[in-house]
């Protein structure tokens, strides 16, 4: 085991790199020249360049379609009959949602208790 870390520190070491000093070097810009290439027959679109050019028949008069006929109209049957629900057999006693009463008006702080509202904004 100590061996091991022996050459891993070794190796470590060896791995560390070097200080050498930072030299610029000027690299010269070259200029833009720009250079169009060739445009062949077949990037604008000639299949076949020797073959005359294709003639082609007069377009057809647009096509005509009737008018929309008006759909009967009827009501569609119900498939199935209402669902039917049980009814409760019992009635609460006070109405859910209010553990402290009804909303008087009035506002509450942090801390639960009762305080006139802020009038100004």
């Amino acid at each position: 085991m100590q061996f091991i870390i022996l050459v891993s520190l070794a190796a470590a070491a060896y791995a560390a790199p070097q200080i050498v000093p930072y030299v610029h070097e000027e690299i010269e810009a070259e200029p833009y020249v720009h250079e169009e290439p060739e445009i062949s027959p077949l990037a604008l679109g000639i299949v076949r360049p020797n073959a005359a050019p294709q003639q082609f028949a007069a377009p057809a008069a647009p096509q005509q379609f009737a008018a929309p006929v008006q759909q009967q109209q009827f009501v569609q049957q119900q498939q199935f009959a209402p669902q039917q629900f049980a009814q409760p057999q019992f009635a609460p006693a006070t109405p859910a949602g209010y553990v402290s009463g009804a909303f008087t008006g009035t506002c509450y702080n942090n801390l639960g208790e009762g305080v006139p509202c802020r009038q100004k904004f």
